[in-house]
């Protein structure tokens, strides 16, 4: 993509256009605003994988692995009488 005058051009107090502003910020977010459905389920995509990768190399404490084997095991035994 070549840029123009247009583009490079600042504005008289020296700030950069709104022209300018507008392409960088689509070179950053590559043009794309996520909302509503599409926006959450990024989120909760986003955060449940930073969840994963804390938890990771340090697993939770002990009460914790409880409760998690003990709600997984019931999950287990439900999809086994299905």
């Amino acid at each position: 993509m070549r840029v123009t005058e247009t583009e490079i051009r600042m504005s008289e107090t020296g700030k950069p256009s709104a022209e300018l502003q507008q392409l960088v910020a689509d070179a950053d977010t590559g043009g794309r605003a996520a909302s509503g459905a599409s926006g959450a389920i990024i989120t909760a995509v986003a955060l449940a994988w930073s969840a994963f990768q804390l938890w990771y190399p340090s697993p939770p404490p002990k009460w914790m692995r409880h409760w998690l084997c003990t709600r997984a095991s019931m999950l287990v035994r439900q999809q086994a009488h299905w």
